[in-house]
Order: C-alpha cells, then sequence, then structure tokens
C-alpha cells in the first residue's frame, strides 16, 4: 500500500502517521520495521531498497519518506529540472510487497509539482489544508476529549480566538492547562490566566489605546 499525506496542517498529518505505525505493527517490533527516509537527500535506488525489504518477525513494515516532492517544487517553471531517474518512480513501485506500507509524508506543495502529479496516481491520497477559523472551537473540543481533558466552550472559542490553528500549538496549550486545573474543567478564566498569546494580545489593547 501506498499513501501520500500532504498539505500546510503539519500536526494533522503527523497524528496520521503515528496512528498508521502504531496500528501496523505490535511495539515490540515497531522500530526494527519502521524505516524514516528523508526525502530530500534520498536516491530511487535507496527507496526501492527499503520498499521491497521483507519484516523482521513481523507480517508488516512502514516505509515513511518525508518531503521529497518537495525537491521539485521549481521542476515545473525550470525546464532545466525534470525528474530525472526519479521519472521511473511509478514503475519501479509498482510491484511493491503486501508487506510494506509505503507513506510519503509532505508540507505544502503546489498544485504543478510533477513528482506530487505522479503520487497522486499511484497512492492513495490525504490532502491536509489548515483548519477554518470556525472549525478550530469544534477541533479544540474534539481534540480535549481524545486525550481525556474537560474544557467550556467559552474556555475552546478564546483559545481558538487567541492561537489560530496552529493545532501543535493548541494541543500543547490544552495539555498545560489541564495539568493547571489538576484534571478538572478548563475554564475560559484559565484560558485567560495561562495562555500567553491571549495575555499579549491584552497587551496589545493596553498600548494601543
Amino acid at each position: 500500500m501506498i499513501n501520500l499525506l500532504y498539505g500546510k496542517d503539519e500536526f494533522t498529518i503527523f497524528e496520521k502517521v503515528k496512528k498508521m505505525r502504531d496500528e501496523l505493527t505490535p511495539p515490540e517490533l515497531r522500530d526494527i520495521n519502521t524505516t524514516i527516509l528523508d526525502g530530500s537527500e534520498l536516491s530511487l535506488g535507496e527507496l526501492v531498497s527499503a520498499a521491497f525489504t521483507v519484516p523482521f518477525m513481523g507480517e508488516k513494515r512502514l516505509i515513511i519518506v518525508e518531503n521529497l516532492s518537495a525537491r521539485f517544487e521549481s521542476a515545473f517553471t525550470d525546464r532545466n529540472k525534470g525528474l530525472g531517474d526519479w521519472e521511473s518512480i511509478a514503475v519501479d513501485l509498482d510491484a511493491i510487497p503486501a508487506t510494506t506500507n509505503l507513506v510519503f509524508k509532505e508540507g505544502d506543495l503546489h498544485a504543478r509539482n510533477p513528482m506530487l502529479a505522479i503520487l497522486r496516481n499511484i497512492a492513495e491520497v490525504q490532502t491536509h489544508p489548515l483548519l477554518r477559523s470556525n472549525d478550530i472551537p469544534r477541533w479544540i473540543m474534539d481534540r480535549a476529549g481524545f486525550v481525556g481533558i474537560s474544557i467550556e466552550p467559552q474556555a475552546a472559542y478564546l483559545l481558538a480566538e487567541s492561537v489560530g490553528a496552529e493545532l501543535r500549538i493548541l494541543d500543547s496549550e490544552l495539555k498545560k492547562l489541564s495539568l493547571y486545573r489538576e484534571d478538572e474543567t478548563i475554564r475560559k478564566e484559565d484560558v485567560a490566566f495561562l495562555v500567553s498569546y491571549v495575555q499579549d494580545q491584552s497587551i496589545f489593547k493596553v498600548v494601543d489605546s
């Protein structure tokens, strides 16, 4: 199986890949059957070799390729910069064994990126743009429930308004607030008191006045 995850929402992509890894192999074999490759320096031969390696004492092997497509972001505007050896990637990966799960983990990419065009044709694709502002409070509530934290809706709205769509920061602030409240429900007052982004906004308002 080949998966492609890309977009500006790096936290959701990170979480999705982590979930794949956790579900694919038992904990005692997870490290030995997971290979993470730096796409910025990777050769096609190295990728193919890793993809065709059988798992060790397990049923599945996970190969994570990070930021391969980013190497080719300018290829669609520069006629002298094509895909080179990577032109054959679709053919070379056509027969990877069923024991291999190959994941391409990317950031934000131009729609005309030539590597992206190839990967879209051979992989199951997930696109993860940044959340819209109206969706952030709901994400905070859902995330809080997922990690076992209780938060009032008003607190979630203030946190969303202050931090925005930076989900990794929001996740960190939720955990910090939970420790402060000692597992009690997080209130709007707690966010105003503890979250530095809210405090900074208050300072700016005083200065502007």
